[in-house]
């Protein structure tokens, strides 16, 4: 079965390199890309060898960490920018957001401007051990210390968030169809699997996004993704699930 996935990117008069090969169309000046999900019941393909999906995170891990500090800083001000701007943002009454940590895109600031505008605001807590990750509620920017991997979390008063608007989600690489790859740990995966309801948006990087990724059928899929360039909205995306 084949399910087919539309992917409108907000950006005026300019091509879109990451559709090239696929079939697309102008439309009142935004750039509609139509991309085919060859696959059994909706599912990503079937599962590579563990070795292609290492070299490609290592692959993309390289490429975030080379870019030079000024510039993700400023790409990550573009992002935040964009991702505002989004009606399902503007809307939302709760959001589940990553504290970013290392190369990733910074969220310090979105933390913060939800925080001020009273926002009902999530982040994740991650297990000392083995386990799933949490998202727990945040009152204060000054609740937050080194946690785990030095990731920035709670240090009391642990309030579970119930299922939130809208997710924000890092990531190594992305499609435009909506394909995310992780670290490999599976937390957010997970998450996403015991929340369904909830809008998943990426932010990454342009240098992110990749025409394919070697995919495991419990690698979930994210809703809209968020460049210093573009928005990619998935207006399809195909049932997560991993059983």
């Amino acid at each position: 079965m084949k399910s087919r996935a539309l992917i409108v990117t907000q950006t005026r008069k300019e091509s879109n390199p990451l559709c090239e090969g696929q079939r697309g169309v102008r439309d009142s000046g935004f750039v509609i890309c139509y991309a085919v999900w060859a696959m059994s019941a909706c599912k990503p393909p079937p599962e590579p060898e563990s070795g292609e999906k290492a070299a490609c995170r290592a692959r993309l891990s390289q490429w975030r960490a080379a870019l030079p500090a000024e510039r993700r800083s400023e790409y990550s001000r573009l992002i935040a920018q964009r991702l505002l701007g989004l009606a399902e943002i503007r809307s939302a009454h709760s959001l589940f957001v990553y504290v970013s940590h290392g190369a990733e895109v910074h969220t310090h600031e979105l933390i913060r401007h939800w925080l001020a505008q009273r926002r009902v605001v999530g982040v994740p807590c991650l297990p000392d051990g083995r386990g799933d990750m949490r998202a727990v509620r945040l009152r204060r920017w000054e609740d937050l210390q080194p946690g785990r991997f030095g990731i920035l979390a709670p240090r009391e008063a642990r309030e579970p968030m119930e299922a939130p608007d809208v997710s924000i989600t890092p990531g190594l690489g992305f499609t435009v169809t909506g394909q995310r790859l992780g670290l490999g740990a599976g937390y957010y995966d997970r998450w996403f699997a015991a929340h369904p309801g909830t809008r998943r948006i990426a932010l990454a990087f342009e240098g992110q996004l990749v025409e394919s990724l070697p995919l495991h059928a419990d690698d979930a899929p994210v809703h809209a993704i968020v460049t210093e360039r573009r928005v990619y909205q998935v207006a399809h995306v195909p049932v997560f699930d991993v059983n």
